[in-house]
């Protein structure tokens, strides 16, 4: 590849032993990196760049507890996918005088902001100590920020964004150090990349659609003989579809972690109305925090009322479709991305997407994760339990939704509780369809389904990081 308009920075590097110069993690703390230096010496470390999505040595047998909190993730893997190992440089590279935008990438894969402006205690062999991210930085990477011409880009791709005070605390404590606001850069799975309406700060917010990619990469991979939860996986073709044989199920939705309301809400629905006799759903983990005060803030009811939807579902939990044999604690933990049977898929006929969030306001880009990709990629129509206005991100990828064939305009509805109410209106509608009318509705709609997965499968080389970058 050739020189980019965008370079990594990197202060610390190693030797690999085939003798090539990696970067080692910026926000490490110094004795984690002594002891990774020393690991480095006495242990073989391989390298692959393209198969691994989290650019990691073998297993150095550290994590969070640790102090190992920042690692080389999504971006990291995507500048070097899109851009190359020739734009990733040292500090000592960074030329004040070119062109070149120099990016300081921190990547919280592991931790949350305010490891930028707190302090925290870790332990290593017995021993104890303070993590303070400002002891991360070295004098010479301290002299380059307050010249100005490196900006600090930290990022979890794959997460919805922190909220707005814990923002100004990070940008805050960086200028403490010397980055101007305008220099920080924050890039998360769901902030817009026009977001400029704060009422503090420069610190400059953005989005990528990083779960996009990844699923489109697994998606090349299917079929996987033996996914983490031990069945083959593949996912629906067109060569799969039958109009002659009417399937068994309506609906298809998967909900893990029941901490959120509108799981609640839509666990509530789905029993009031009867969704789950003749449907997949999945209910699994135990409800926490305060689940009353939750739910009540989408569904209409008494105290009373609220307090026995809670209680009859926590008493059906876990309500599974294919978890039966994971453990309570494996049920929490399992990976949701490469488990595809695409036999659920074959039996069922609308997908109620149940996404991370659903009551952020519009100030806020809709967070789609796998859950969002998960239909299209198995050509099946969906009703969208996610952030206002949605849809519209959906079809700014380049996918077709439904209208007119299902009612979307629940998606233009800000109040979450009323928007609730329209798609429950919506579910319903297609509850009361025979089998054989919601058979034929959806074999009416294959030529979108065909379309969107064809154009999800095309998206094998998406950056997911141009977007935000056009934007700097």
């Amino acid at each position: 590849m050739s020189q980019s308009k965008y370079k990594l920075v990197y202060s610390n590097w190693f030797t690999t032993t085939d003798n090539k110069q990696m970067p080692l993690a910026n926000g490490t703390h110094p004795v984690i990196l002594e002891y990774i230096k020393n690991w480095l010496t006495t242990n073989t470390v391989e390298v692959n760049l393209d198969d691994n999505m989290y650019f990691r040595f073998n297993n150095y047998h550290l994590g969070p507890r640790d102090g190992d909190i920042f690692v080389h993730s999504n971006v990291f893997y995507y500048f070097h996918k899109h851009y190359g190992i020739e734009n990733i440089v040292s500090i000592d590279d960074v030329d004040e005088n070119d062109d070149c935008i120099y990016l300081y990438p921190i990547e919280l894969h592991y931790w949350s902001t305010d490891a930028i402006y707190g302090d925290f205690k870790f332990t290593l062999n017995d021993q104890t100590y303070n993590y303070h991210f400002p002891d991360t930085l070295s004098p010479k990477t301290r002299e380059v920020f307050a010249k100005g011409k490196l900006k600090i880009l930290i990022s979890c791709l794959t997460e919805p964004a922190v909220c707005e005070y814990t923002t100004n605390f990070m940008e805050i404590a960086l200028g403490r150090l010397g980055v101007p606001g305008e220099n920080v850069l924050l890039l998360q799975g769901n902030i817009r990349n026009d977001y400029h309406s704060r009422n503090f700060g420069k610190a400059k917010l953005g989005t990528s659609h990083a779960s996009m990619e990844q699923q489109v990469a697994i998606a090349h991979r299917y079929p996987i003989p033996r996914s983490s939860l031990s069945y083959e996986s593949d996912y629906v073709k067109v060569s799969d579809l039958n109009p002659s044989v009417i399937r068994p199920k309506r609906f298809l939705s998967w909900n893990r972690s029941m901490n959120r309301a509108h799981r609640l809400a839509l666990m509530h629905e789905a029993i009031r109305n009867n969704w789950l006799e003749d449907s997949l759903f999945s209910f699994l983990t135990t409800v926490h925090r305060e689940p009353e005060s939750e739910m009540a803030k989408l569904i209409d009811g008494t105290k009373e009322e609220i307090a026995q939807g809670v209680k009859t579902i926590i008493d059906m939990l876990p309500y599974e479709i294919d978890t039966q044999e994971l453990t309570p604690q494996g049920k929490e933990g399992f990976q949701t991305n490469e488990n595809n049977k695409k036999e659920y898929y074959l039996d069922t006929y609308l997908h109620i997407t149940s996404e991370t969030q659903f009551d952020n306001g519009a100030k806020w880009s809709p967070f789609l994760s796998e859950k969002t990709f998960r239909p299209i990629l198995n050509l099946q129509p969906f009703i969208y339990l996610g952030n206002h206005n949605g849809l519209d991100e959906i079809r700014r990828l380049g996918f077709k939704t439904f209208h007119p064939y299902i009612d979307e305009s629940y998606a233009l509805e800000a109040d979450p509780k009323t928007r609730l109410k329209m798609i429950v209106a919506e579910v319903n509608r297609f509850k009361a369809m025979s089998m054989e009318e919601l058979h034929n509705w959806y074999y009416s709609l294959t030529d979108i389904l065909i379309y969107n997965q064809q154009h999800f499968l095309s998206l094998k080389n998406y950056n997911p990081l141009e977007d935000f970058f056009s934007t700097l």
